[in-house]
């Protein structure tokens, strides 16, 4: 689960830079993880973008959270899934079942399959 979170708020922060230098506005990210361990990202000063959103959060904006944004029916299945296997893993790292040779199986007997269909065709 760590590795996933870390790699994750890397993706965020950096999709959060590429916006900012895209796009000309200011930034402040502001994550906590499950220990409670505090990350954070500004395109410039956090103090200048926290006191300018203190001022400016009692006037019409745009607000969401995960109700709002909410990924499709199939997206939230896998994400439940997900969820559920990281959870029942107690914190260690899934590794693949799948071995060389297993993968090598499936292979030839997608490819002998397909040659079958094939001969089939022409005949």
């Amino acid at each position: 689960m760590q590795v996933t979170f870390t790699k994750r708020k890397n993706g965020l922060m950096k999709k959060a830079m590429e916006l900012s230098v895209l796009c000309g506005c200011d930034i402040a990210l502001v994550i906590f993880n499950s220990n409670h361990k505090l990350f954070q990202y500004s395109s410039t000063d956090m103090d200048t973008v926290l006191q300018r959103y203190s001022r400016m959060c009692n006037e019409p904006h745009e607000i969401r959270n995960n109700q709002d944004v909410r990924p499709g029916p199939r997206a939230c299945l896998q994400l439940a899934a997900r969820q559920a296997s990281l959870s029942s893993d107690a914190g260690s790292l899934r590794t693949c079942s799948y071995t060389s040779s297993t993968l090598r199986g499936a292979w030839v007997r997608t490819t002998r399959t397909t040659t079958q269909r094939t001969r089939n065709w022409r005949s």
